[in-house]
């Protein structure tokens, strides 16, 4: 009996094997074989027996005195059956239905085994944590039956891109993991994730079109950077952001990278003390009519005030995208901007609207539209005195979906704007399509006014905004020769620090009533 088992496609046991029982068989055996089932043949009428056969592995058991043809060929034929469901539910458990690939829980016990051998010999483990850059756009463009074809094309390379001996995995998503054995330095690995790089790169086709994709890769080592599982797919996966920042490609982890991730880890944490404590602000930059001088609303822009330093939106704003928390401040920023300027109305400043910025998460909200409707019931604020600004990249990334979004704004009675235009890639078309009120000329066209070129630039985009019937305000004003510049073109609107920067609350209600006086 100490021929392998392997090959046969059921191996009935007896428990009587003289010096050794054949209950101590079939438990050796399974621990190297579990792809053959074993069947344990005993004369003896012992129930604990019986579950110890099932525990040390035997696919069933029959009692010598029961024994026909029948009941034989019957238990056979159930523990090959047996066998094949616990294959099919192993496989279900630990590989990925789509790829094939081994799954995320099946990736954990390979790197476990794996930096254990690596410490038994002395040589080095990479893990490489790869992610797909643009994958969503393949969905979005061709649906989901394609994305789901790429990433099988995916798998199947980087399965050709490694040795016998190496693991690639597929975690969720478009996220891959590959881990390498025996590597003898790093440049080792970096010399396959090149490969794997450049094989990714290489046209698909699927559905009939051309699809190109490229992906980003995160590499750790053990035991240089890690020698526990979990650190080591921590620090890959660090390294693997750090890349996708970078515009794509591979980067090995760095302590640097340790000390940026605990930075930001601190960062999101005080952002929802922040949230918590009420530390967050409004100022205000007052927009004015470029003819007249009138003040004709507001732009609320969002400050945090931590202790006595007010921190820059540059700072936090992009934390607050990665936290989720920029739905809830962002909400909160609605309300306080359409309470400050409802009051405002009600004490004079009847023409005041304010201007709210909305980021990429609150845009794609369903529930968006509902919480303007219920900010404005709130307040008492007239829906056509809230302005929305919306990004000219944010509403381009997707032209239908935003489309169906934006007049789901406009049903709540609001204006909607573009923010930074002239910056993105806007076609004709698709303004025309858009349900917008105003265009925003973005600072970098204005700042270099009366220059020739920049000029000709501002006033073809002003130009534009006319011809589609839309208001058009310049931001970044901040001399009189940008102003009266503006006004030859005919530009409607401007804010800037020729009348004002941004002011808190009080100042700018201060300012907005001697200005009023004034006029």
């Amino acid at each position: 009996m100490s021929a392998p088992v392997g090959g046969y496609d059921v191996c009935v046991v007896d428990y009587d094997l003289g010096s050794r029982s054949g209950l101590q068989l079939i438990q050796d055996r399974t621990e190297t074989d579990q792809t053959t089932p074993m069947v344990l043949v005993t004369g003896r009428v012992d129930r604990e027996l019986d579950i110890a056969a099932i525990a040390a592995g035997a696919a069933d058991y029959v009692h010598k005195d029961d024994l026909t043809p029948a009941l034989l060929d019957r238990t056979l034929r159930y523990a090959i059956e047996r066998q094949r469901v616990r294959a099919e539910l192993t496989r279900l458990a630990l590989y990925d239905q789509l790829t094939g690939l081994p799954n995320r829980t099946l990736f954990r016990d390979r790197l476990k085994d794996g930096i254990a051998r690596s410490q038994r010999n002395g040589d080095a483990l990479a893990l490489l944590f790869l992610d797909l850059d643009g994958f969503k756009n393949v969905n979005d463009t061709l649906g989901h039956d394609a994305g789901d074809q790429l990433l099988i094309d995916v798998g199947q390379r980087l399965r050709a891109a490694i040795r016998a001996v190496d693991a690639v995995s597929r975690l969720g998503g478009d996220e891959f993991t590959i881990i390498l054995e025996g590597m003898a330095r790093s440049d080792d690995a970096a010399i396959v994730a090149k490969r794997i790089l450049d094989d990714i790169a290489r046209p698909y086709t699927i559905a009939g079109e051309t699809v190109l994709i490229r992906a980003s890769i995160g590499a750790a080592t053990c035991p240089d950077d890690a020698t526990d599982a979990e650190l080591l797919v921590c620090r890959a996966d660090a390294a693997m952001y750090r890349a996708k920042a970078s515009g794509g490609g591979c980067q090995f982890f760095s302590e640097e990278m340790t000390l940026a991730a605990a930075a930001k880890a601190r960062l999101h944490a005080a952002l929802r003390v922040a949230l918590a404590e009420e530390e967050f602000v409004l100022h205000y930059q007052p927009q004015l009519d470029v003819r007249s001088g009138e003040v004709i609303g507001v732009e609320a822009l969002l400050r945090w005030q931590r202790d006595d330093k007010l921190v820059p939106p540059m700072e936090f704003i992009g934390a607050l995208e990665e936290t989720g928390l920029i739905v809830e401040v962002g909400e909160w920023v609605l309300r306080k901007a359409c309470s400050d300027v409802s009051a405002w109305r009600a004490s004079g400043l009847d023409d005041c609207r304010v201007s709210v910025n909305v980021s990429p998460r609150q845009f794609r909200s369903s529930c968006l539209p509902e919480t303007i409707k219920s900010v404005l019931e709130e307040t008492g604020l007239p829906g056509d005195a809230l302005e929305i600004e919306l990004t000219e990249g944010l509403i381009m990334a997707d032209t239908d979906e935003s489309i169906i979004a934006l007049a789901a704004l406009k049903e709540c009675g609001v204006r909607v704007s573009i923010d930074d235009f002239g910056t993105g890639y806007s076609s004709l078309a698709y303004l025309k399509r858009f349900p917008v009120d105003v265009l925003k000329v973005d600072r970098s066209f204005i700042k270099d006014i009366p220059d020739t070129d920049d000029g000709s630039i501002a006033a073809c985009v002003i130009g534009l905004g006319h011809t589609l019937g839309l208001t058009v305000i310049a931001e970044g004003v901040e001399t009189i020769e940008q102003l009266r510049f503006l006004d030859g073109t005919g530009c409607q609107g401007y804010q800037g620090y020729y009348f004002s920067k941004p002011l808190p609350a009080p100042q700018c209600t201060a300012l907005l009533r001697a200005h009023a006086e004034r006029a």
